[in-house]
This record gives structure tokens, C-alpha cells and sequence, in this order.
């Protein structure tokens, strides 16, 4: 896996990066087991837990409060239909590339909230139940740093 650390400039998605690292071990991904709000407790407020899909919509399991609050709707139990159409075709495509690689991929976009253009850093993170396909997406989400 090419070493992402350096391009990430907030220090808790590195630290959930790391997290990740450690957890997966030897094998190309951590298990879905791996997913435990105790362990991801500093976190879990700018986390969105993802069910994964191959060439449909991604479920959201789980959207962190504090995502919720700073986008200002909870996505939690929705697909990703639920969006607009040019962020649904831009999210897809991180998820399936992530699907598709099996590896953590890190975007950064400019989000208009509320009234104003803010950079966004998110680290996406794929999870395996049977170490092969990924069955779960693990996306953790901050201002990006200026």
C-alpha cells in the first residue's frame, strides 16, 4: 500500500489511518469485526459507516452527530440516492474505488456549509468479512486544515 500519512493533514485521520494499519495486520484489510465503537470512540462523531455495494447504492449505516450537525441532515438508514445527483455520481465513484483497490483512499473537497465553502478532508477505509471482497466502508471526515 502506497504511504498516504504525508497528504493527510489532519492528525486524527492519520491516527484512524494508523488504527486501520494495525488492525489489518498482514492481511490486505481489517475484518468487519474490527468496526467497534469502543475502539473508534475519538472518532466516532465524524465517522460514517458505509455498507458496501457492487454497481448499486451504498447504504449508510451509520453518520456520525457531528457529520450530521455540520452538514446539517442525518443520513443514517439512507443510500446514497438520498443525494444530489452530482455528489451521489462523485461519492459512488470514491466508493467503488475504494471497493474496487481494497485500499484507503483520501479526498478532499470544497463543501458549501452553511453559506460558506469549506475544504473537507475524508479518509475512506475498506473493512472484509471473509478477507477477499469488501463488505464495509469506514469514512472519517474533518475540516481540512489551512
Amino acid at each position: 500500500m502506497p504511504d498516504p500519512l504525508p497528504e493527510i493533514s489532519n492528525p486524527r485521520l492519520r491516527t484512524l489511518l494508523a488504527y486501520w494499519d494495525a488492525t489489518r495486520g498482514a492481511a490486505a484489510m481489517p475484518p468487519c469485526a474490527a468496526i467497534d465503537a469502543i475502539a473508534l470512540w475519538q472518532w466516532l462523531g465524524h465517522l460514517i459507516l458505509i455498507e458496501a455495494s457492487t454497481g448499486g447504492e451504498f447504504r449508510y449505516r451509520v453518520y456520525g452527530t457531528g457529520l450530521a450537525e455540520y452538514y446539517g441532515r442525518d443520513l443514517t438508514g439512507k443510500t446514497t440516492a438520498a443525494l444530489r445527483p452530482e455528489v451521489r455520481a462523485l461519492v459512488c465513484h470514491e466508493y467503488e474505488t475504494v471497493c474496487a483497490s481494497r485500499q484507503p483512499l483520501l479526498v478532499t473537497h470544497t463543501r458549501r456549509i452553511r453559506e460558506q465553502r469549506l475544504p473537507v478532508e475524508k479518509l475512506i477505509l475498506p473493512f472484509s468479512a471473509d478477507g477477499r471482497g469488501v463488505d464495509r466502508l469506514l469514512a472519517g471526515a474533518y475540516p481540512a486544515s489551512s
